[in-house]
């Protein structure tokens, strides 16, 4: 997928106001309610770990369950730093509604996965279409699939 190795640079777990600070504007950009974010995502148990990609303005934000360990799925990236988040697809299976979907069939798929951009012909129902907007975010299923 990626042409150049990832190199990971600087990592630090999120405390108190800090990661508030982060889970509300996440909330905020994702149109999401804290309980929801909560009960789903990321509970108050468990930290949150920031993790910088060296040569990039990219921030990871991944779950730490443990103390001081970096073991967690990663949450949300930040491609740009600027707090335009987006869910992985780690964060999509716990919270499936968390951002509406285009459903394609399998066959397109394979084109999306070479780094094709989705076209009109590969979307299954046109009322999906309809409803899109310039910047929306929204995740892509195939059909049949939830």
């Amino acid at each position: 997928m990626f042409k150049k190795g990832i190199k990971v640079g600087n990592t630090s777990a999120l405390k108190g106001n800090e990661a508030k600070k982060i889970i509300s504007q996440i909330c905020e950009s994702l149109s999401i309610d804290f309980i929801q974010f909560e009960n789903h995502i990321l509970s108050s148990k468990e930290k949150l770990l920031k993790v910088k990609l060296q040569g990039t303005h990219t921030v990871i934000y991944q779950e730490t369950k443990e103390k001081g360990k970096e073991n967690g799925e990663p949450l949300f990236f930040d491609i740009d730093g600027l707090g335009d988040f987006y869910p992985t697809v780690y964060t999509l299976w716990r919270l499936p509604s968390l951002l509406k979907t285009i459903s394609t069939p399998q066959q397109v798929l394979l084109y999306i996965e070479s780094g094709a951009d989705l076209m009109l012909p590969g979307v299954s129902f046109i009322e999906q279409v309809e409803a899109l907007k310039k910047g929306d975010k929204k995740s892509i299923i195939l059909d049949g699939k939830g």
